[in-house]
């Protein structure tokens, strides 16, 4: 959590009023000044810069910018409200940081904007033994509260992330709906069979190769009878059923990954070393186990170039698939709100545990080590046609806020329920990885309020001395900065799509 301390004055010094260390605390008059803004000039310029940018790139963009900033004020306002019931003094709260844009002092809290929407903070008074206070406010201290009441502010941001997930499923499921059975076609890939059979947006496939088709999860085996065959396809448009004709792809499923280093679930063959191959059985005539070769694939609709090894050459059944090349778009249907929560309940609980065992697994060495050599050669062009890139192909990537946003604005463009959905999971994973156990997250003030409770004895308070965890702060903070500013420009340079 963002909640901020300011280390200690020299000894001897005056510690300022926080609340009116910008403002005189008696204006003219002799009156106290209690309610104080800046001009709205800056904060207008703001609004205007996205009013820009939803103009230039999109409002989809837009939305994701405003979805982040919403909930990184939510998960303060969870600090916030916690800490002022708990009787604490809070003296500033602002979304984002640097220059200060606008702001308002109300009684002794400062609210406000800040220039950079990179995070938010909230100020509470006395967090550790570090922080100088006025005597008469030592009792409004953080560190003085009871433990319930310190762990409650602590676990506050990650509840609030908790609940806005559910509510965002719970909108999802009984206000939008879930997908049924039944579908039409999104999206046509291009130079693939459905292009060349004539498909577009919005028409249903009817049969393929005489086998007729009902669920989108059906079609697969359907394909893999006429992988490589020129087939019939009929498909309804406008109410009216046509008839085309057109050669089945064929596409790598994820078993080819230890088969061939170098290619990835979902690419379709083109070339190898310049001579062209439509589909596996070409290919396994021309390579040779233990060689390596220089293969053109057609990956996420892209033309890359990648460095293929050939481990094994498996029988074309169980590594390639048929592609027809469309995605499909599904009815929804709402559900009550009873069926809505359980399904949300449900969800919650699986995502929270994948996101649980996604980040002890990124956290081995040879994981981060991998995102940072990766990162490295993508930006250094160390690596084959990087702009290629799937997201499946990138299990041990972080993703920063930027790159975040790009992807829930892609999400957008798919239907406002599946931008609301990846918020949700969003705010699942944020709410968990901030209860990581350790300084500055909210799950290291956890642990020292615990620790401190268990040393405490007969009535006597314990206050764990922080200088002492400072190179632990500073150790983390500089390695999820450092992590951080990788993920950002790995995410410019390699965009992350949810396609492919």
């Amino acid at each position: 959590m963002s909640i901020v301390t300011e280390p200690p004055p020299p000894p001897g010094s005056v510690t300022p009023n926080p609340v009116y260390a910008d403002v005189p605390d008696v204006p003219v008059g002799g009156h106290p000044r209690r309610d104080v803004r800046d001009g709205p000039l800056p904060l207008l310029v703001f609004f205007a810069l996205l009013v820009y940018l939803g103009l230039s790139v999109g409002w989809w963009v837009v939305a994701a910018v405003v979805g982040i900033v919403l909930m990184i004020f939510l998960h303060e306002l969870g600090h916030y409200t916690t800490a002022k019931r708990g009787g604490m003094k809070v003296t500033e709260f602002f979304l984002g940081f640097g220059p200060r844009l606008w702001s308002f002092t109300r009684g002794e809290t400062t609210y406000g904007v800040k220039a950079i929407p990179l995070g938010a903070y909230v100020r509470i008074i006395g967090m550790s033994n570090l922080e100088e206070v006025e005597p008469e406010d030592e009792a409004r201290t953080y560190r003085q509260a009871s433990y319930p009441r310190r762990m409650l502010v602590a676990v506050a941001g990650s509840t609030m992330h908790f609940i806005q997930a559910f509510i965002l499923l719970m909108v999802v499921y009984v206000g939008i709906g879930i997908p049924t059975d039944s579908w039409t076609i999104r999206e046509v890939s291009a130079d693939s069979a459905a292009a060349a059979a004539g498909l577009q947006k919005g028409d249903a496939l009817v049969q393929i190769a005489d086998q007729p088709v009902g669920k989108f999860k059906d079609l697969s085996a359907i394909l893999a009878l006429a992988s490589g065959t020129d087939t019939t396809i009929v498909y309804s448009r406008n109410g009216q059923q046509i008839s085309s004709n057109a050669v089945i792809a064929e596409r790598f499923d994820a078993d080819v990954e230890p088969a061939i280093t170098g290619l990835v679930s979902g690419d379709r063959l083109v070339s190898v070393d310049g001579a062209a191959v439509s589909n596996y059985a070409q290919f396994s005539s021309i390579v040779t186990i233990g060689n390596s070769y220089r293969v053109e694939v057609l990956r996420a609709d892209k033309l890359c170039g990648v460095q293929a090894t050939v481990n094994e050459l498996p029988p074309a059944g169980t590594i390639t698939r048929g592609f027809l090349g469309v995605s499909p778009r599904f009815a929804k249907a709402r559900q009550n709100p009873a069926v809505g929560a359980t399904r949300s309940i449900g969800d919650f609980g699986r995502v929270a545990s994948g996101a649980v065992s996604g980040i002890a697994r990124f956290v081995r060495p040879n994981n981060v080590g991998s995102f940072v050599s990766d990162t490295v050669k993508a930006g250094t062009g160390g690596t084959d046609d990087a702009e290629c890139r799937s997201l499946s192909a990138d299990e041990n990537r972080v993703m920063s806020i930027y790159g975040f946003g790009k992807v829930a604005s892609d999400a957008g463009k798919d239907g406002v329920g599946n931008f609301l959905e990846l918020f949700a999971l969003f705010n699942i994973f944020i709410g968990i990885f901030n209860l990581l156990p350790t300084l500055p997250f909210d799950g290291g003030h956890v642990v020292v309020a615990t620790y401190e409770r268990i040393r405490s004895r007969r009535g006597k308070r314990y206050f764990a001395d922080m200088a002492k965890a400072l190179p632990i702060v500073y150790a983390v903070a500089g390695i999820m900065v450092f992590l951080g500013v990788l993920a950002l420009f790995r995410d410019i340079i390699d965009p992350l799509s949810l396609g492919g």
